[in-house]
């Protein structure tokens, strides 16, 4: 989760900025809080200017619905308590990290599934425990 990779990913100096589809800016800052991430920069993107610029799909009927985002829901409202809130914006769309430098994108990571999850650190070229 990129709350848990946040002050790693600040020590290092690199900033987090999340595109994101809500449009009331205190709905993105109270999600943003309840995910560790209070306080970073939102940019809302409802119309998806950006995900189609960074080419960032949509997904397919599999890719955001089935079994494995089924139970990842579960797991996040069932045993995490974290409820979701209304869907806003395209439900369709998937996610995606950039890796900014000097305004040029230096490495980028788009998931198969809504599921999927990125290892933050190391896209930001921190060490991990993995080696």
């Amino acid at each position: 989760m990129l709350g848990r990779a946040r002050e790693e990913i600040d020590r290092a100096g690199s900033g987090i900025v999340v595109a994101h589809m809500q449009r009331d800016p205190a709905q993105f800052a109270a999600m943003a809080a309840a995910n560790g991430l209070g306080g970073v920069e939102g940019v809302a993107d409802p119309g998806l200017a950006l995900y189609r610029a960074a080419g960032l799909p949509r997904g397919r009927v599999g890719q955001v619905m089935g079994p494995r985002i089924w139970w990842r829901g579960f797991v996040n409202v069932l045993l995490k308590r974290n409820l979701p809130g209304r869907p806003e914006g395209d439900v369709m769309q998937l996610s995606g990290v950039l890796l900014l430098h000097d305004g040029h994108i230096v490495r980028r990571w788009q998931p198969a599934s809504s599921a999927d999850q990125p290892d933050y650190a190391a896209l930001a070229g921190l060490p991990t425990d993995g080696g």
